[in-house]
């Protein structure tokens, strides 16, 4: 009996001993096919970015590999003497190896398309490009392709769509999609497809809306766009509208420019606007070109008081001193036609120095000789008086330019301090 047990014994200890040495030999071959693995994969990710050849020679079916590839033999191919070792349709299986990898890998999608594209496949290219975009609308190249091909189809709605998909991740595509924009306003509904995407004020909206200024057949049709988004949610900027105006005052369309402006302005705005605008500074002042331009400058404090103006009415108050003064011209554009004018308004303050403040009327295109001007504002008074200055505008002077400066001819006479004020500003018609 005892003989028996010992026998047993010694039996289960060398089953378990083997059980022991098939386990270690198991996790011996496991630990060996995970650094493979690990190894292998981290080897061919490395070598994916500079040597996709060697990356597909190690592990066969890599899709990020092929996809690299595909990429240098596509680019190779459009160069003049470029690498022409496989054909379009070797490409094209190199791809479809890839996609059978990872068939949800965007970007192998949008290389067929490109592929099909190249290959005058419409019809292909289509539906693989809206599969890259499906999947992700991280595909720059799938997106302006289906902007493109949308517009040819006369689909401007999906072609304004698949635009700002596209600049929403690549704004620096601007120059490859506002000119498909440029046409699309000016076709039949384009221009109100164009102002519901705008109206959603997408970030890339103020530049489109600038790079658009002079693309268009018709310079009128970026105010077509402005117009209809005063009546959204996110009417158009000061910015907006002032590179609008900016493009056809340099464009020497003085006229255009105006009239733009007031058709842009708020009803209660227009309402009021004359021969001079917001001289009683009762609007906020917008910095467009036919509104006041008031920027101050070092040493130098300008703003709108309010209430402070005669009748609890609004000023534009001017604060000077601190030693040398930069002080920055506070203007306005006009247009005004030929004849006889007089600016008038209301003064009050007192400053000291050599020479003192100055209105100046100049035609815009010779800013530097002015066809009119106030007496010099130095020793005033402490109460509101009146101030007048006659000027004529001859028939060459299509524009003008209102400005409040320092009359400084010399540094010493930059050396100013005190404050002033200006209301009630208007330009009246010279019946004498």
């Amino acid at each position: 009996m005892s003989a028996g047990l010992q026998g047993e014994s010694k039996s289960g200890r060398a089953m378990s001993d083997l059980a022991h040495l098939c386990l270690r030999a198991s996790l011996t071959a496991l630990a060996a096919l995970l650094c493979y693995l690990v190894l292998t994969r981290t080897v061919v990710s490395s070598l994916n970015r500079v040597a996709p050849d060697l990356a597909l020679s190690i592990r066969s079916f890599d899709a990020d590999a092929e996809l690299k590839l595909a990429r240098i033999r596509l680019a190779s191919a459009e160069e003049p003497g470029g690498d022409v070792r496989e054909t379009t349709e070797q490409i094209r299986q190199r791809l479809l190896r890839a996609l059978s990898a990872e068939p949800l890998n965007a970007a192998g999608f949008e290389l067929l398309g490109v592929v099909s594209a190249q290959a005058n496949d419409t019809a292909a290219a289509t539906t693989f490009m809206q599969a890259a975009s499906a999947r992700s609308r991280r595909t720059p190249a799938a997106l302006l392709w289906l902007m493109h091909q949308k517009f040819f189809e006369r689909d401007t709605e999906a072609a304004i769509s698949y635009g700002d998909a596209l600049l929403r991740i690549r704004p620096e595509s601007i120059s490859g999609v506002v000119p498909t924009f440029a046409q699309i306003i000016e076709m039949p509904s384009g221009a109100d497809q164009m102002i519901a995407t705008l109206s959603t004020r997408p970030p890339w909206r103020e530049k489109v809306l600038y790079a658009l200024n002079g693309k268009t057949r018709h310079r009128e049709a970026p105010l077509t766009l402005l117009s209809g988004l005063t009546k959204s949610a996110y009417p158009p900027t000061a910015r907006e509208i002032g590179a609008y105006l900016r493009y056809l005052i340099d464009g020497g369309s003085y006229e255009a420019a105006y009239y733009s402006w007031l058709q842009l302005l708020p009803s209660e705005q227009l309402g009021a606007a004359g021969l001079l605008f917001n001289g009683n500074f009762r609007f906020p002042v917008s910095g467009l070109l036919f509104d006041w331009t008031i920027e101050g400058g070092s040493g130098a404090i300008a703003e709108i008081a309010v209430g402070q103006g005669p009748n609890e009415t609004n000023a534009l108050s001017l604060e000077l001193g601190g030693g040398r003064v930069d002080f920055r011209p506070i203007y306005q554009l006009l247009l005004l036609a030929p004849g006889r004018y007089r600016l008038v308004g209301l003064s009050k303050g007192h400053l000291k120095g050599l020479r003192g403040l100055q209105w100046q009327i100049a035609c815009l295109e010779k800013r530097s000789l002015a066809v009119g001007e106030s007496e010099p504002f130095l020793a005033g008074s402490s109460g509101w008086t009146e101030f007048t200055a006659a000027f004529e505008v001859h028939a060459g002077c299509k524009s003008q330019v209102l400005r409040l400066v320092l009359d400084a001819r010399s540094a010493s006479e930059t050396f100013i301090a005190g404050s002033f004020a200006f209301a009630d500003l208007r330009i009246k018609r010279d019946e004498q």
